[in-house]
């Protein structure tokens, strides 16, 4: 009885890891069918609104309107009813374009994130949310991302 409790254990344990391989596998091809399809877009010069949920200072969580021009972030605006200015020279610095949102989610999955969820636009493939937690465990890590309204 003892030995076959020993074999399930293990085959239980071989399961998992078998569909926790299989869930990376899956979540590294989304990724890559993804970047492609945006990639394929050709856009060189478009806009996005982002909105972020994270512990994360006020003027980051506002929803954001980001130009990119030729893979750079070239400027920004709050675009909230009561508030359009420009970003600051700070925020700004720290905006990202479509394409380092890829990365993003690529580095938290190489790293071992203890949470990646990501869905992408059926149609040109850019990420409309992420949620990435590298440690549960980890109080205040955790961030909600998203990207709508993009155009070009």
């Amino acid at each position: 009885m003892k030995k076959y409790s020993l074999f399930c254990l293990a085959a239980c344990l071989l399961s998992s890891a078998c569909a926790a391989f299989a869930c990376e596998e899956s979540a590294h091809k989304s990724l890559e069918s993804n970047l492609l399809k945006w990639e394929n877009t050709g856009w060189n010069q478009y806009s996005y609104v982002l909105q972020r949920q994270c512990f994360c200072a006020p003027e980051y969580r506002k929803a954001t309107r980001i130009f990119v021009e030729n893979g750079k972030v070239v400027r920004a605006n709050y675009v909230e009813d009561d508030d359009r200015s420009p970003v600051s020279s700070k925020v700004l610095a720290d905006l990202t374009t479509i394409e380092d949102w890829f990365e993003v989610i690529r580095n938290a999955h190489e790293r071992k994130a203890d949470l990646v969820n990501v869905v992408y636009d059926p149609e040109l493939g850019f990420p409309n949310k992420i949620e990435i937690d590298m440690r549960k465990r980890r109080a205040d890590d955790e961030q909600i991302v998203i990207i709508s309204k993009v155009v070009r």
